[in-house]
């Protein structure tokens, strides 16, 4: 008999509002689909409440555990580093990586140019200083491949002006209540300067 329904699972990098923008394009999606098929498109977002491997590893293996059709997973880590992903694909559930690039074939992923990005950012802050001032860059999860990628791309860019200083901005590790904490006080203290720019990675 064919099923008459598919339940899928959608595991952010932690509980985001960025995140919850996917959520909602999933689950607007999975409605659509479902009026067009016939068949009940479930859309489940067990998003960890903070991000880390650890924590995703768990959600995953809930996930995979729970007999859905298919995860999607925005990895906080390289996949060396999330060894479960390997186990979801050998016991035959699909897995698709998004806003990740996949490190090997067969694995589907969808994703931007993390560097163009970071690229883009960068120069469009160099002009709007004057290619002159302090600049704080701030890192996301140090450990997720998008994130490490934008920020080295914008290092980069800023170190090609000489009239631009870098300045170390912290980790917030996608938490909006670190991010605002790192920039409020002890960056500007730090940085110490009539002109301050954050550019978050």
């Amino acid at each position: 008999m064919e099923k008459r329904n598919l339940r899928f699972v959608i595991v952010p990098k932690c509980a985001h509002p960025w995140a919850d923008e996917v959520r909602k394009g999933a689950m607007a999606q999975a409605s659509l689909l479902s009026g067009q098929l016939g068949v009940d498109f479930i859309v489940e977002y067990p998003a960890p409440a903070s991000a880390g491997v650890a924590e995703q590893r768990a959600v995953l293996e809930r996930a995979a555990a729970s007999g859905s059709d298919g995860i999607a997973v925005d990895p906080v880590a390289a996949l060396a580093d999330l060894p479960v992903l390997a186990g979801i694909r050998q016991r035959g559930v699909p897995v698709v990586l998004f806003d990740s690039h996949s490190p090997e074939p067969g694995l589907t992923s969808v994703g931007n140019d993390f560097v163009q990005q970071g690229v883009i950012a960068a120069e469009r802050l160099v002009g709007l200083i004057g290619a002159r001032g302090k600049v704080a860059v701030m890192q996301g999860f140090p450990s997720a491949p998008n994130h490490h990628q934008r920020y080295e791309a914008q290092v980069a860019v800023l170190r090609r002006h000489p009239g631009i200083s870098i300045v170390d901005g912290g980790r917030d590790t996608d938490d909006l209540a670190t991010a605002d904490r790192i920039s409020c006080v002890p960056l500007r203290a730090r940085i110490m300067s009539d002109q301050v720019v954050a550019s978050a990675s």
